[in-house]
């Protein structure tokens, strides 16, 4: 399946004199949803420091979400023909919060014509950093840039594994950091070359470490670890429209492949 391009001379015109504004998508995944959504606000709140808008989408659902760690309960946006621009609740400085549960089942229920046209609209105001808090089969796996929030205890360390794996089979490709939260400074580097040896013996995968995120953090750590996240290296990230038009060819696969799992889960 190839997603088709609008191929009149204004989207030519535009797209030739216009320059790509510059775009990140940042993944935010853990095995404790509520620690995710708070590295989620620490990393958004330092990035809105050095950045223009910040946008973080939230696929968690409440209270275990972004919206619940500060107490407010923003509407899902459902994506469809008449979805608008991507507008959400302003938290401050520069970030808004965006509740999109139902991302890829919304993107994978539109026809190519639908997906061009709300994708157009919506590139019109992309943000600069875009945080996705999600889980291994939704948005925030397929990011150009994966942070693995990890829980601050040796027996949260499979489960941190597991999430990294089933990621890696939505998009193989790609780095990762790891960041630890609630533990020490030397336990949480402990627990990082514990993740990371396995990784790299079973997954061939080598992820860098971002850092720790303790309980009570001091003035100006946000911006520090903000400072830390990483573009890509030696591959060219994905805009913003082509973000959400893999996410749709995604979902579109997805589809295709699970009525063929379900007629042989029924095979005697």
């Amino acid at each position: 399946m190839l997603l088709a391009e609008p191929l009149d001379q204004a989207t030519g015109l535009r797209r030739l004199f216009t320059a790509a504004p510059p775009f990140h998508a940042v993944g935010i995944l853990s095995p404790d949803p509520a620690r995710g959504a708070r590295a989620s606000l620490v990393l958004a709140r330092g990035l809105s420091q050095r950045a223009g808008r910040v946008l973080v989408i939230d696929e968690a659902r409440p209270p275990q979400n972004v919206g619940g760690q500060i107490g407010v309960l923003p509407r899902p946006l459902r994506i469809g023909r008449e979805t608008g621009g991507l507008e959400g609740i302003a938290l401050g400085g520069g970030v808004e919060l965006i509740n999109l549960q139902a991302g890829m089942h919304d993107l994978a229920a539109l026809d190519e014509e639908s997906l061009i046209g709300v994708t157009e609209t919506w590139d019109t105001d992309a943000p600069e950093w875009m945080l996705v808090h999600g889980d291994a089969a939704g948005l925030a796996a397929l990011a150009d840039l994966r942070v693995l929030v990890v829980p601050g205890s040796r027996t949260r360390l499979a489960q941190a594994y597991a999430l990294m794996k089933s990621a890696l089979a939505i998009r193989p490709d790609g780095p990762w950091q790891v960041l630890v939260i609630d533990a020490e400074a030397d336990v949480a580097e402990a627990l990082f070359r514990s993740l990371a040896e396995t990784a790299q013996r079973f997954l061939r995968l080598s992820p860098a470490y971002l850092g720790c995120l303790p309980r009570q953090p001091a003035p100006g750590f946000e911006a520090a670890l903000s400072a830390l996240l990483t573009a890509p290296a030696g591959s060219e990230p994905q805009g913003f429209v082509q973000f959400w038009r893999r996410a749709w060819l995604l979902g579109h696969a997805s589809q295709a492949i699970a009525p063929t799992k379900v007629r042989h889960a029924r095979r005697p």
